[in-house]
């Protein structure tokens, strides 16, 4: 790839040489055209923003995670869609989350930067004000990413177990069953999704190598989705890690240990990465067992 520019116009400014330079993708020999970038050209894009390093991101399966479910996985016609399923996650995961953090990322670190090396007083004032006030929004993206994530996956799960029913004899799994179900049940266990994928394709959710993240995202996705409730109380004592702490003054917590507690999630950027990883995963995992083809 080579960048390339329109010679018609004369480069003055900063701002109309940017402007007269064209990205065109070269798959000829740039020389026998006569169009090349000086250096000072160059210097010129190298001082625009560049992205935030961010983990976003699946990549293509290389073999790693090849593996059937189970020893005794059987696949069936159902699993044909398991490739749309996980090619879905792939591209929300890469464009649609990545997109969103990598601009909340770029927006938070313009404001640090303005707020500690901008000449002007008035401009280091509001550019710490500004990235300061948008931490608890960073922080409330990273959690809605996290439903995001959580809900594509719940819907071609769903999806999945009801077209699977077709390919089941005798089981007294019904498809409302599946419709009403949740995703943990222990008093109706024929409406719990892990115990229904285990009647019908023959192991449950959390037994499966990545069982447990998509149990914890669904777990997550509750609390982010309803806030205050029975989600938020049992995601906070499975997993306290992603929850920040009371905050004290004078020895005296803020709050009690059990209040405010879905506005203390904290779902990092890795966490996020390692849901989407996990349910591309899977997919990735039932649709090889189908079609033998990554």
């Amino acid at each position: 790839m080579t960048l390339v520019r329109n010679q018609s116009r004369p480069l003055t400014s900063r701002k109309s040489r940017l402007n007269s330079l064209v990205i065109r993708v070269c798959f000829f020999d740039p020389p026998s055209f006569g169009c090349e970038v000086s250096s000072r050209e160059m210097a010129l894009f190298r001082r625009k923003d560049t992205p935030e390093p961010t983990a976003i991101g699946i990549d293509t399966p290389d073999g790693s995670f090849d593996a059937p479910l189970f020893e005794g996985w059987q696949p069936i016609d159902s699993d044909i869609a398991a490739r749309m399923y996980r090619n879905d996650m792939q591209l929300l995961f890469n464009f649609g989350a990545g997109g969103a953090i990598r601009g909340i990322k770029g927006t938070m670190s313009r404001f640090e930067r303005q707020g500690s090396s901008a000449r002007d007083f008035m401009k280091r004032t509001t550019g710490s004000a500004a990235n300061f006030i948008l931490q608890p929004i960073q922080q409330e993206i990273y959690n809605v990413l996290a439903l995001a994530v959580q809900g594509h996956f719940e819907k071609g799960f769903r999806r999945w177990l009801r077209n699977s029913l077709q390919f089941v004899d005798q089981t007294a799994i019904s498809d409302e069953d599946i419709v009403k179900s949740q995703w943990s049940n222990p008093n109706t266990p024929k409406r719990d999704l892990g115990c229904i994928m285990a009647s019908l394709r023959g192991i449950h959710l959390r037994d499966v190598v990545e069982g447990p993240l998509l149990l914890e995202l669904a777990l997550i996705g509750n609390v982010v989705r309803h806030g205050d409730g029975p989600s938020a109380l049992q995601a906070y004592q499975r997993f306290p890690f992603l929850f920040d702490p009371v905050v004290v003054f004078d020895d005296d917590p803020a709050v009690e240990e059990d209040e405010e507690i879905p506005e203390r999630l904290r779902v990092n950027e890795e966490r996020l990465a390692l849901y989407a990883q996990a349910a591309f995963q899977f997919w990735h995992r039932v649709q090889l067992a189908y079609t033998g083809d990554a």
